[in-house]
């Protein structure tokens, strides 16, 4: 489903399946499970909380076993890779 313009406030949001444009996210719960989701700049986020679940927390899950377990530069560099250059 399309959000344009959209204000979404006090809300628990699932984000996949989702294409949001131009829209504010203001002290939600924003719920991540791994599937297809789009954000159109601005992405305006203002006191939120992340939730994984499913695919997604699996990931978040090996991403914490690579870096507690001898290899924390390597988590450290794929979000580096991810973000790319910081101006």
């Amino acid at each position: 489903m399309a959000h344009v313009d959209r204000t979404f406030k006090n809300e628990t949001v699932v984000l996949d399946g989702e294409q949001f444009t131009n829209c504010r996210f203001e002290y939600c719960k924003l719920i991540y499970r791994g599937g297809p989701v789009q954000f159109t700049p601005p992405l305006q986020l203002t006191g939120c909380v992340w939730g994984f679940e499913g695919a997604a927390m699996n990931t978040v899950q090996l991403l914490q076993l690579i870096g507690r377990n001898g290899s924390p530069e390597l988590v450290q560099d794929l979000f580096s890779t991810v973000l790319g250059p910081q101006n």
